[in-house]
């Protein structure tokens, strides 16, 4: 799509397939990785934190997205591919 992409998935879906939902990153396409299951992904804080930084971001200020504080531990170092 002509505009950035953020891909939220988690490999522990149980559901979907989550080689399925990664995109291939590129400079306005990322994937973020939640450790969620597939019903839990609308209501995990950290996914809900992720959309949160995504859509405060200005129209031409697209940055990836960056854990800041105690929530860096929580995302990790599998925060995305």
């Amino acid at each position: 799509p002509p505009v950035p992409v953020t891909a939220i998935y988690s490999r522990t879906d149980g559901i979907v397939n989550w080689q399925t939902c990664v995109e291939d990153a590129d400079s306005t396409t990322e994937n973020i990785e939640v450790v969620s299951s597939h019903c839990g992904l609308g209501h995990h804080p950290l996914v809900l934190m992720a959309i949160a930084d995504r859509l405060a971001q200005g129209e031409d200020a697209w940055r990836p997205f960056e854990a800041r504080g105690f929530s860096r531990f929580a995302f990790g170092a599998s925060r995305g591919t």
